[in-house]
């Protein structure tokens, strides 16, 4: 009998197929795709970060005329603040909450990626920010409306409230820029 468990637990992969790539993705909850921004928004910091603050000159309209070092780093802790309350909120308040909570997360991330990404066609320069937008903002967000969906806790009011929240954080700290600056 243990020769029959030795010879099956050789003969099984280490990694089972769906384990890793995209079909890994299929296992993960709605909760668990949202921990993934962090680091996706991570990622987005270290690819506008010093690049970022020279490019914004070009639209002042946009960012607010005199974006620095200083403003850059006020303007992405405010964003960090956000994503980090509102992923607490996902995992600890009351449902309702925490799903708007969590869902508007995608929807700051896809704000702030066509920010970048339109900003890149009309130009024809590269956004700093534009690749990772591209890259994981638009895939995770797509991914966690889809769990969301999935799991039964996105209504169409929790939609709404969710966009406009992700939205207004992302456009209320571009507006705040463009006072203060």
């Amino acid at each position: 009998m243990s020769v029959t468990r030795q010879r099956r637990s050789l003969d099984t992969p280490a990694i089972s197929p769906g384990t890793l790539g995209a079909s890994g993705l299929e296992r993960l909850t709605f909760r668990q795709v949202i921990l993934l921004f962090i680091p996706a928004y991570a990622m987005h910091i270290l690819e506008e970060f010093p690049r970022f603050i020279e490019w914004t000159h070009r639209y002042p309209g946009v960012y607010g005329a005199a974006m620095d070092a200083t403003k850059f780093a006020v303007g992405d802790s405010l964003f960090v603040t956000y994503v980090l309350v509102a992923v607490g909120l996902l995992l600890r308040a009351r449902e309702a909450v925490g799903v708007v909570a969590g869902l508007s997360i995608p929807a700051w991330a896809l704000s702030n990626g066509l920010l970048h990404l339109s900003l890149n066609i009309a130009s024809g320069l590269y956004s700093p920010g534009a690749i990772s937008a591209a890259m994981l903002y638009v895939p995770l967000s797509v991914l966690a409306y889809e769990r969301a969906r999935k799991e039964g806790i996105v209504t169409p009011r929790r939609l709404a409230l969710s966009i406009a929240a992700g939205a207004g954080v992302q456009h209320g700290v571009l507006a705040l820029g463009r006072v203060v600056g």
